[in-house]
């Protein structure tokens, strides 16, 4: 990271705290869930997330589909193509040992001539066959370059596709403050709170399904340890107390 981003991070970083202490943010404070609930709440955004996918395919598909084809039949084109001339060396190599053998019997100024040709051949194959695989790495450092820009274009607009559903209502946090705790906040507060929420609801949209189902299974199996030490003590309660 270059030098001006840092400070202009520090710079954003100091004005949100100076901001956060003037106008004397409270404190956030979840409610108490029931455990279906959370995941009643994260399965929601599990379905989001899967729809948001399955858009992205399309998108992707559609915009740039047509390209990542022909860069596969390049590069089976190429492997096709080594195949062949590694066949073909084989074979050379074959008759080569033959007429080098035979030579060496009859000593004749032909045959010397027939082992000079072949040799002839045998490295033009060689040449075709390195020029083969430096055209089979070029299509797949094309492919690469490719797909690493497929790739955060599709992350872009995921994002910005994410943030649009938080944008219009979709949101994790809300959803687990309590009402009554939000309308007291100032009016500062309040926007701030949903700006971050829709940014961070929308991030969490676009990381897609499977890190949200890891977080569920995370989160089951951690309500499953939970409940079973509540079993050996009676006075524990089946809510969840969030700070």
């Amino acid at each position: 990271m270059k030098k001006e981003n840092v400070i202009s991070l520090a710079m954003i970083l100091l004005l949100l705290i100076l901001s956060c202490w003037y106008y004397e943010f409270k404190m956030v404070k979840f409610r108490s869930m029931e455990f279906e609930k959370i995941i009643e709440i994260l399965s929601v955004f599990f379905l989001l997330a899967l729809f948001m996918e399955r858009a992205l395919e399309v998108f992707v598909a559609t915009w740039r589909g047509g390209e990542a084809s022909e860069m596969d039949l390049s590069i089976k084109k190429f492997k096709r193509k080594i195949a062949k001339l590694k066949v073909l060396e084989d074979k050379e190599n074959a008759v080569m040992m033959k007429e080098s053998e035979k030579s060496e019997k009859e000593e004749s100024e032909t045959e010397e001539k027939n082992i000079s040709g072949k040799k002839h051949s045998l490295s033009k194959i060689k040449d075709d066959l390195d020029k083969a695989y430096d055209d089979l790495e070029s299509a797949r450092l094309k492919k690469t370059i490719y797909k690493a820009h497929t790739q955060r274009l599709a992350l872009w607009a995921g994002l910005v596709i994410g943030i649009l559903a938080s944008a219009v209502g979709f949101r994790a946090l809300e959803s687990m403050v309590d009402p009554v705790d939000i309308c007291s906040f100032s009016r500062f507060q309040c926007i701030s709170f949903r700006m971050v929420d829709v940014f961070l609801t929308g991030c969490l949209i676009a990381g897609g399904s499977e890190g949200i189902h890891q977080f569920m299974q995370v989160y089951s199996n951690f309500m499953e340890q939970t409940a079973t030490r509540a079993k050996r003590d009676p006075h524990s309660s089946g809510t969840i107390e969030h700070p």
